[in-house]
């Protein structure tokens, strides 16, 4: 999907990486925006409609979560994000892993659902 069809926010200070919030199925980014605004004066803040959610058109086949992991990478690379604390909930917690493990240009540390905003 070509990235300029994807809805999505970059907002905040960058003084400590960034946090990238992906919604679950179902969901939008108006519901994952509403929690990044805490976050804005310390972190980058990145908030996505995932293609098919939202205002990102439905992409013309159904999404493996490599091609979403891929989608998620090329927009990060787009907007230059280097250091990365993800929080990851409902099912956008299997997209990043896999695709960014491996990935040596991100220095990354990865939490899980609510421990992110402990």
């Amino acid at each position: 999907m070509d990235l300029n069809l994807v809805n999505y926010k970059k907002y905040g200070k960058n003084k400590k990486g960034a946090i990238v919030l992906l919604h679950g199925w179902g969901q939008n980014i108006e519901m994952m925006d509403m929690l990044g605004h805490p976050f804005e004066d310390v972190f980058e803040v990145l908030v996505l409609n995932l293609p098919g959610f939202g205002k990102s058109p439905e992409p013309d086949h159904s999404y493996s979560i490599e091609e979403y992991a891929n989608l998620i990478h090329d927009l990060l690379e787009k907007e230059k994000v280097l250091q990365l604390l993800c929080d990851m909930l409902n099912r956008g917690d299997n997209i990043p892993i896999d695709r960014f493990m491996d990935d040596k240009a991100f220095e990354s540390r990865y939490t899980t659902g609510e421990m992110a905003f402990q």
